[in-house]
């Protein structure tokens, strides 16, 4: 078997075996094909930061399952990252899949801990005008759309994220959200942290990056600015009934917060595990 990346010079060979993760991908993104004397096996997403590289998706064809392919997969993916100089290869899954949990043990990876997927429909919150209103007079900092930061306010965005371990490519991305994502900025105009909203399809994927961490006044600003955002599309009869907006907390102030500014509405979807592995070292010798 070998990895093989995924073009248009290829993709009929891998046709019924492709799909669109969804994932904030903060990296470079690459999809791959598994292949055996020729035949295709199924296909992976990755997304490449500097040191790590995070597996989105990974699909074998049904008639390829429990046959091994799954775990020859990993290892050669393990192999492949280490050569590349990846330290660590980390993945995602919903606690419910007990399967899933199995098989990534049984390659070798280290669960590192879970959140909570929490969703609620922007249509049922808006009526909450009051809680938009919380912190109004607060002087600790300010919630600003990334659409209508200044060009200095964007260089210091550019470098906030960066150094939270973010590609400033993600504002590039067609699924970044310009009206929805925003900053939080100090008294003295320096970001605090920043709500990140990426759009798929009605689902809009939110996560909070804040340098002071999940802090009360970081969270009440972003999900305030986020909650005054819905109402103002809904007073525009911009809001879509079927929207959905999904975001994990791992710390009960954030699920405290966002229940009380969204009137008890949230949905807890499932528990995401997190998992990792370190690659084998490359030999020099």
């Amino acid at each position: 078997m070998h990895i093989i990346p995924v073009n248009k010079d290829n993709a009929k060979m891998f046709q019924g075996l492709l799909f669109e993760p969804l994932s904030r991908g903060d990296g470079k993104r690459l999809r791959i094909g598994f292949v055996d004397e020729d035949q295709p096996l199924g296909t992976a997403v990755l997304d490449e930061t500097e040191e790590t590289v995070r597996l989105e998706s990974v699909f074998i064809a049904p008639e390829k399952r429990r046959q091994g392919y799954g775990r020859a997969f990993i290892y050669d993916l393990l192999e492949a990252c280490g050569k590349k100089g990846s330290i660590f290869l980390t993945v995602e899954f919903p606690y419910s899949r007990e399967d899933l949990r199995q098989f990534f043990l049984a390659c070798g990876f280290l669960l590192t801990g879970d959140s909570v997927i929490y969703s609620f429909q922007p249509v049922r919150t808006v009526k909450n005008k009051k809680a938009a209103g919380l912190l109004i007079n607060d002087k600790k900092g300010r919630a600003k759309n990334f659409y209508v930061l200044s060009s200095d306010e964007k260089d210091a965005f550019k470098k906030y994220i960066t150094g939270m371990g973010y590609s400033e490519d993600i504002i590039n991305k067609a699924s970044f959200n310009k009206e929805l994502s925003s900053c939080v900025f100090d008294k003295k105009g320096e970001i605090q942290a920043f709500l990140l909203v990426t759009s798929y399809g009605d689902d809009m994927v939110v996560e909070l990056a804040a340098s002071t961490g999940e802090s009360r006044t970081a969270l009440l600003l972003t999900f305030r600015h986020l909650l005054e955002c819905f109402i103002r599309m809904n007073d525009e009869g911009k809001l879509n009934e079927n929207m959905r907006v999904i975001f994990q907390a791992a710390r009960e102030n954030v699920v405290d917060t966002a229940l009380k500014l969204f009137e008890g509405y949230l949905e807890s979807d499932d528990f995401l595990v997190s998992g990792v592995r370190e690659t084998p070292a490359l030999d020099l010798s």
